[in-house]
């Protein structure tokens, strides 16, 4: 069971300088804290900077309830922004369907004029077509990146057992694409997979990808040990990433593929 509560922000703006994100976005939006998918290998556990709140990730999440306040009166730092939303928390998850912060924030950016370049919404839920309104809204301004991970289901289930099927995030994108919404996938990090088989689920539904590998910050608590439980670690030799690489270049072309090694 999650536990959902309510808080209040001081800031909701991150600025963004270093990392995967850094020189490619200008600031990362989180309207919430905390996630209940929970994946194993979720680095923004590490971020809370409490021991018993990262034990406990999946089983927590806190609501900014003041986000789209905030973000009115940053209204000023976001023209002619890149904004990513969200880096440390998916803006879908089921909490959003209460709270609808989310959709509160795509509001308040579409009101701006000017408002951000561009804004990329990461999910992997497919609770975003409930926002399909207001993506179409942005126009080319907006991507929406729907995580898909591996090609195998029953491996999500290992790795990601608390977050929407492989099927499920495949319709998401089909039916963004097929709306007129710019999309990519985020294979961010590559699981056990087959990467042919991946790239042509992909590839009939997006026409970008973003490609990286699996990160373990800590040896247990983020999904290593579950590698070793079910005989995968074959799955983590840099081959692996390669070829799933490779295979979406194949499926998508060189251009269209970002493989962060």
């Amino acid at each position: 069971m999650v536990t959902i509560s309510e808080t209040e922000a001081r800031s909701i703006l991150t600025p963004q300088r270093e990392g995967a994100l850094g020189g490619r976005y200008s600031y990362t939006l989180n309207p919430y804290r905390g996630c209940a998918f929970g994946c194993s290998y979720c680095y923004a556990k590490g971020f809370t900077h409490d021991s018993s709140l990262e034990l406990t990730w999946g089983g927590w999440v806190q609501a900014k309830k003041n986000a789209p306040e905030l973000l009115y009166r940053e209204a000023g730092k976001l023209a002619g922004a890149r904004v990513f939303m969200s880096s440390a928390t998916d803006p879908y998850q089921p909490a959003e369907r209460k709270h609808r912060l989310s959709r509160a924030c795509l509001q308040v950016m579409l009101s701006m004029l000017p408002g951000p370049e561009l804004l990329t919404v990461h999910t992997r839920s497919p609770y975003v077509l409930d926002d399909l309104d207001l993506l179409q809204a942005f126009g080319d301004r907006l991507e929406v990146a729907v995580s898909i991970t591996t090609d195998d289901d029953d491996v999500r289930r290992i790795f990601e057992p608390h977050a929407p099927s492989v099927p499920r995030r495949i319709e998401t994108l089909r039916v963004l694409s097929d709306a007129g919404v710019c999309t990519r996938v985020s294979v961010s990090p590559v699981l056990p997979s087959d990467p042919a088989r991946l790239a042509r689920m992909l590839g009939e539904v997006t026409s970008r990808a973003f490609v990286d590998s699996v990160r373990f910050p800590q040896q247990q608590g983020y999904g290593l040990e579950l590698y070793r439980e079910h005989g995968l670690m074959r799955y983590l030799q840099s081959e692996h990433t390669s070829a799933v690489a490779r295979a979406l270049e194949d499926e998508l072309g060189p251009e269209n593929v970002w493989h962060r090694s």
